[in-house]
């Protein structure tokens, strides 16, 4: 497994606080940040593959992040811009 800032340094934290079930599933919903700039490297989000981690907390008061990477899933962001001029026929986005 990898650790956070050491082998994986451009990151952005999008949630915390995320607690388990006694299977140890949980569920979390959060937006894809437009920049990663929490790790040591800073990069703008752009169309392409990216991962989520899970990591534990070392301790709660105060909180403490353990960097060891748990679990990780990939995902793929997309990006488009639209541009349309305006005529008179009706527009739909699908």
């Amino acid at each position: 497994l990898d650790d956070i800032d050491s082998d994986v340094t451009t990151y952005e934290q999008v949630k915390e606080d995320v607690w388990l079930s006694e299977d140890g599933d949980f569920k979390v919903t959060f937006t894809v940040p437009g920049e990663l700039d929490d790790g040591k490297v800073d990069v703008d989000v752009s169309g392409g593959t990216y991962y989520v981690y899970v990591c534990h907390y070392q301790s709660i008061s105060p909180a403490v992040i353990a960097p060891r990477i748990r679990a990780a899933a990939s995902f793929t962001v997309t990006k488009a811009k639209l541009r349309y001029r305006l005529k008179r026929e009706p527009l739909a986005l699908l």
